[in-house]
Parts: C-alpha cells; structure tokens; sequence
C-alpha cells in the first residue's frame, strides 16, 4: 500500500464517499481512500485521479512485522 501525508487545511475531495471511524472509503466499491484521523492526513495514492511528480519516499511502516 502506498500513501502520502498531507496537510489537513490542503486537503479535498469530491464526489461521493462512506465515512466509518474517520476513514473515507469509496461509496461504489468500498476501497479505502484516505483517513482523516491523523495529522496530516493518509491518502491512498491509488485511489487519486491524477498521480503526483516527484514524490519520493522519506518514511517506511511496518518494519518490525517485516
């Protein structure tokens, strides 16, 4: 899974979603989106229309369960 951490106040989105815990998940297919309880906020990448330029990584999760 990749994502980016984006500030809260620069954040958007359109179109219909389902909300459960503060995760936003697409209304039709039910994929995860983005999660709004963190500062900044988690958004899949995948789920984004247009990707990004010149995004590179600067953090890696789950190591420990590697």
């Amino acid at each position: 899974m990749h994502y980016a951490k984006w500030p809260l106040a620069a954040f958007s989105h359109g179109g219909e979603r389902s909300a459960y815990g503060g995760r936003g998940f697409c209304a039709h297919c039910g994929a995860r989106l983005f999660n709004l309880q963190a500062e900044p906020v988690e958004i899949r990448l995948g789920s984004l229309d247009t990707a990004p330029n010149g995004l590179a990584p600067i953090e890696e999760g789950w190591i420990q369960r590697r």
